[in-house]
């Protein structure tokens, strides 16, 4: 299952990195958030089709040589949002930021498996299933 936001070029991406030029993206691992607290107000406000995008469930970050993308993906894995970033650490940095204490330890994606897939049905597995 590959998220919408794939294919939509990211709106923050500086003009000095070429948007055409090849990439060998990796999977560099995913992190769950927490139910967003009801007074809690948001730090970003990323959007669907021009509305406000749902709170996300699990952030997962993959890497190229020249960039580094965070994508968001709600408890119905529908796209949540996305953001560009030069590298990785700057991703996950960005990432505690937004979600300010509210994301868990780190998981690594194994080389070899669909991303989206393997982080979306872990969620489903191991945390969503009690949820109704």
């Amino acid at each position: 299952m590959t998220s919408p936001a794939r294919t939509a070029q990211p709106t923050v991406r500086p003009d000095n990195v070429d948007a055409e030029a090849p990439r060998t993206w990796k999977a560099a691992g995913f992190a769950l958030v927490r139910s967003e607290p009801e007074e809690r107000k948001r730090l970003v406000n990323h959007l669907d089709r021009g509305k406000p995008a749902p709170w996300p469930a699990v952030v997962m970050v993959e890497v190229s040589e020249f960039e580094a993308m965070a994508y968001r993906y709600d408890r119905a894995a529908n796209d949540a949002g996305d953001t560009w970033h030069a590298d990785e650490a700057e991703a996950w940095a960005y990432l505690a930021w937004e979600y300010e204490g509210l994301l868990s330890e780190r998981f690594e994606i194994p080389d070899g498996v669909n991303a989206d897939d393997y982080v979306l049905e872990r969620a489903q597995r191991h945390v969503w299933k009690t949820e109704a």
